[in-house]
């Protein structure tokens, strides 16, 4: 369940972000793969592509990287490593 909530925390997040920048994004699909090691989550990688007219790939990750950092979800589990991969679409 926490990887359904945190893909999709991620996803409004980084929307939000591209908005905010004046390049709203035409798709995203994110993906969360949870580590967990009883009774610990111990990491999460969110995997993201998406297709953002007007954005470079390191605008991108940069968004997602704000996204990974600012997401409540993301802010709800500190002390949890979570990364995040992200790829444009062409």
């Amino acid at each position: 369940m926490i990887a359904a909530a945190h893909s999709t925390c991620f996803n409004m997040a980084l929307s939000n972000v591209l908005a905010e920048g004046g390049t709203p994004p035409t798709s995203l699909d994110t993906r969360a793969d949870v580590t967990f090691d009883p009774p610990d989550i111990t990491g999460i990688k969110l995997t993201v592509r998406g297709v953002v007219p007007g954005v470079t790939a390191e605008q991108f990750e940069a968004a997602a990287e704000d996204a990974r950092m600012n997401c409540p979800v993301s802010k709800a589990i500190t002390g949890t490593t979570i990364t995040v991969e992200a790829t444009l679409a062409e």
